[in-house]
């Protein structure tokens, strides 16, 4: 064995040093020429993975911008100030810092499709050896905007805290921002409907809604009647008296009848006492689980009227009237200013009126089937605090001691239970496919109300945390700029 190893290790050092000593240079000449192809591979590897990497930056920020730009067409159809924007969304998603410089940027806009194309040159580092100064790449993308119908409904906190800090002026700028974003240049567009769900401790449906209501007078409002024509009206609202010349609904009595002194001679319509007041809109909550379902009259029976039996006006803390589905811009805007803040927060009824809104059955029907490619369903819920109820506000379930909310005695259990049927109203909307965004507006939620609210939400990114009027703006406007249905198609 010995001798074998000493023979290999002799060939060895026999083969090497006539390696060394060969004067022929045949084994160098091949080293050397197998050298410069393995650099040249290399160097190869090296800038064209460089040029790869150069490549998926420039298709992310053609991707980016264009997605920008598209959502800019409601804005401005003008393509020269598109191009300009394309070019501005390029740099900005593609840093000068970056490896690579871009150019030659093309931007078509045609019928709604747009097509982005962009070039981008890398200097290459070892290819530079045999000449190769550099690599151009080319990347495109390719926007569709969607023909798809729209119906969105936005639940908006209208309680007596959204009177303070300006947050009841706040949300109704971004509204108004989110519905300039959706509408573009339209004033009344065939593929877009929205809706306004004000809501404190009760939602009101309209007094237009008498089909789906039990009788006003059963719990103690005096019955309704037609005025001959428009006539001045004196209507109570938040125990002050206020005055229109409006056509209304309502009970014909005399100045003296409604306590407006004798200098009020004549007839006058309004509501006034307890033993005058006519029903303005609002409806109790239906039992439970009917409370928190898209359910018909025929199933679970018809709405009660919301009567305030706390105070002498049986018709405190009745939100302004859902405005229904419509693609008319101008009564989205009139409806969004006339809101007001007062009342306590019931988020789960605002929410369940909210479904039954875009819901194609009745009371409001004007929503598509669920199952309509053609449209897509969204809505949005914003509250600026928790879930609460306590006796000194009559709501729409009543009193705690009513028994309604699973509990006769205990504010914390009542709130509870509203949390936990608000989470089943969002299930339920989210299972019949509707997109569910949530905004925690303001810096007095609580965390475990921020929790559910986020787990309302369609995802996480469907959750928006807005402690001020400039992120609430930047909530409404990221909303806006999603509903635009725009997606890369290629």
């Amino acid at each position: 064995m010995k001798n074998k190893t000493k023979n290999k290790s002799t060939f060895l050092r026999n083969a090497l040093h006539r390696f060394h000593n060969c004067e022929r240079g045949a084994v160098m000449v091949m080293f050397a020429t197998m050298v410069i192809p393995l650099m040249i591979l290399g160097g190869l590897a090296v800038d064209v993975s460089q040029a790869y990497l150069v490549k998926a930056r420039l298709s992310h920020a053609l991707d980016a911008a264009a997605l920008a730009v598209g959502s800019m067409r409601s804005i401005s159809s003008d393509t020269i100030y598109l191009e300009a924007k394309f070019s501005d969304f390029v740099t900005a998603n593609y840093a000068n810092t970056d490896v690579g410089s871009t150019h030659d940027l093309t931007f078509i806009d045609v019928s709604g499709v747009i097509t982005v194309t962009g070039k981008a040159t890398v200097n290459t580092v070892f290819l530079s050896i045999i000449g190769v100064n550099s690599i151009t790449v080319s990347s495109s993308a390719e926007i569709i905007v969607e023909t798809n119908g729209l119906e969105l409904v936005m639940v908006l906190d209208n309680t007596g805290s959204m009177g303070s800090s300006n947050k009841m002026t706040d949300m109704k700028t971004a509204a108004h921002e989110l519905i300039d974003i959706i509408f573009g240049n339209e004033t009344a567009p065939d593929l877009l409907k929205v809706a306004l769900v004000p809501f404190d401790n009760t939602v009101n449906i309209g007094t237009a809604m008498t089909a789906f209501v039990s009788d006003p007078t059963a719990v103690g409002f005096a019955s309704l009647e037609t005025p001959p024509a428009p006539i001045k009206v004196a209507r109570r609202q938040s125990l002050r008296w206020g005055y229109a010349s409006v056509p209304q609904t309502l009970r014909l009595n005399t100045a003296s009848s409604l306590g407006l002194g004798t200098q009020y001679s004549g007839n006058w319509w309004g509501g006034g006492s307890s033993s005058s007041a006519t029903w303005e809109g609002c409806v109790m909550a239906r039992n439970y689980p009917a409370d928190i379902q898209d359910s018909s009259v025929a199933v679970d029976g018809l709405w009660t009227p919301f009567y305030n039996t706390k105070s002498s006006d049986r018709n405190k803390y009745c939100p302004r009237p859902i405005t229904a589905l419509t693609n008319s811009r101008s009564t989205l805007d009139s409806e969004i200013d006339a809101m007001s803040a007062l009342g306590s927060t019931h988020i789960n009824l605002g929410a369940a009126w909210g479904w039954r809104v875009l819901s194609p059955a009745a009371p409001f029907s004007e929503g598509a089937e669920y199952d309509d490619p053609d449209w897509n369903k969204v809505a949005i819920i914003l509250t600026d605090g928790d879930n609460r109820m306590i006796d000194s506000y009559y709501s729409a379930y009543g009193v705690i001691a009513d028994g309604n909310l699973n509990t006769t005695s205990s504010s914390s259990v009542a709130q509870a239970e509203l949390d936990s049927r608000l989470i089943q109203v969002c299930d339920g909307m989210k299972n019949e496919g509707i997109v569910v965004y949530t905004i925690a507006f303001g810096t007095s939620i609580a965390s475990t109300t921020a929790s559910m609210l986020s787990d309302c939400a369609s995802s996480t990114g469907h959750y928006f945390e807005s402690p001020d009027a400039a992120t609430l703006s930047l909530a409404f406007r990221a909303i806006g700029a999603e509903l635009k249905n725009l997606h890369i198609s290629k």
